[in-house]
């Protein structure tokens, strides 16, 4: 074989792992394994891939259930996919989340291996299901959630409540909130309809096309995944460090603080929840961040892309979960500093009383607003104390459960170019990727 050969040859076989995209496919292998630990690795594959080579699995959610039967039903026959029909929706919101994400685990786990797929019919239906399916490894290939016009809702509770418009009202709003936090943690998974302003005809025929299209986008065979590690409370470095490789790399660009935030500012269920915690000086729970975080990570962006996550871990809990949720970075920069820095820090922080968040006084994301608030910190050294040898526990275990791959980087001395150049080095080394 010549020269010229050769290259032809090379250029054939990398169009063809980009086109069947086989570092997905064997990242996704390898992670199963690794889940299930079988006796019998082969075998366990075999059954795997015969369960899971055509079959796939399809959400309809929002507007009522009978808008959705009727498109659902036309779906199901056009592509033999398995339908499972819920409850009506108003019996099924009554219930413990807990009863309706299990009830429909298993419905999941007994469709027969014949049908080509899955549809379920009303779900998720609020942010507690969204999370208990991603949390569970219940990933869609597609999720369509309807809506419908204010008219048309309004009519429909009206019969439901026998027009007790102070229930239709809440009934209507209570929808609103749950779809947009749906379509907030499905972002990149979604398709999204008014079905007041479109004929079933048109409808089904839309999304007929959508499942019939075949992603034709070419994954590259490397999509870094980077995380950063920082102190709490001393987010300005690090999030110039985040932009400065989101920028470089072309990654997608995730803040925990700024994903927070956002449901803060739009006044969502979870910005409610996480806002008083705040405020309280709670903790918010790991599985608000790992839900949010997950929802970013496991779009199609994040994954043809790569991406660099700022503000995780923030605890020992956070770290296990990194491998509980197969969250697998290829590279992860600790920030830190000498104890007696980090403290000097702390003391020149300043908090906002009515939100419990603590400012660096070069914080970028301050408003004209909150800093009028601003007031001195009136922590005692010893509590700064207590929160830096649990950072320090927490990093220490970082760089024991993931190696090489957990590079240290000291605040007061390493610039962000000379770190940047470090993750050009790590992320050009194809080891790091097998």
């Amino acid at each position: 074989m010549d020269q010229n050969e050769k290259v032809s040859y090379e250029k054939l076989i990398q169009q063809y792992i980009e086109d069947q995209k086989l570092p997905d496919l064997f990242e996704s292998y390898t992670k199963q394994l690794i889940l299930n630990q079988p006796a019998d690795p082969i075998q366990f594959l075999i059954d795997h891939i015969s369960s899971k080579r055509s079959q796939r699995l399809i959400f309809f959610t929002g507007s009522t259930k009978e808008k959705r039967k009727e498109v659902v039903d036309q779906i199901a026959n056009a592509f033999n996919y398995e339908v499972i029909n819920l409850e009506d929706d108003e019996q099924l919101k009554s219930k413990k989340s807990e009863i309706v994400n299990q009830n429909v685990k298993t419905l999941i786990s007994k469709v027969e291996k014949h049908f080509r797929g899955v549809i379920v019919n009303g779900y998720p239906y609020d942010f507690e299901t969204a999370i208990f399916a991603q949390q569970n490894g219940i990933i869609p290939d597609r999720i369509f959630v309807f809506n419908s016009s204010q008219d048309d809702l309004k009519a429909h509770y009206s019969q439901v409540y026998k027009d007790n418009l102070e229930l239709v009202e809440r009934a209507i709003t209570r929808d609103s909130l749950n779809q947009k936090e749906i379509r907030q943690m499905y972002n990149g998974f979604h398709d999204y309809f008014n079905v007041s302003n479109i004929t079933k005809q048109e409808l089904t025929e839309n999304i007929k096309s959508i499942l019939k299209l075949k992603d034709k986008r070419i994954v590259p065979l490397r999509s870094p995944r980077v995380l950063i590690i920082r102190p709490p409370h001393l987010r300005q470095r690090a999030h110039q460090l985040y932009q400065q490789i989101a920028q470089k790399y072309g990654f997608n660009a995730v803040s925990i603080y700024e994903l927070l935030d956002k449901h803060i500012q739009q006044k969502t269920h979870i910005g409610k929840f996480v806002y008083q915690a705040m405020k309280n000086h709670s903790k918010i729970p790991d599985e608000i961040i790992i839900g949010l975080l997950r929802a970013q990570i496991l779009n199609t962006s994040s994954k043809q892309r790569g991406y660099v996550v700022e503000g995780f871990p923030k605890c020992q809990s956070q770290l296990k979960s990194i491998q509980n949720y197969a969250i697998n970075p290829h590279f992860i920069i600790i920030l830190d500093d000498e104890d007696e820095n980090l403290l000097n820090q702390y003391k020149l922080l300043k908090v906002d009383p009515e939100t419990g968040r603590y400012y660096e006084a070069n914080d970028s994301s301050l408003t004209n607003q909150v800093s009028h608030r601003l007031k001195a910190q009136q922590k005692q050294d010893q509590q700064w104390i207590d929160e830096i040898v649990s950072y320090k526990e927490l990093i220490g275990e970082a760089e024991k459960q993931f190696g090489e791959i957990a590079q240290r980087y000291k605040l007061n001395v390493d610039s962000n170019e000379k770190i940047i150049k470090s993750v050009d080095v790590f992320l050009n080394n194809p080891k790091i990727y097998s």
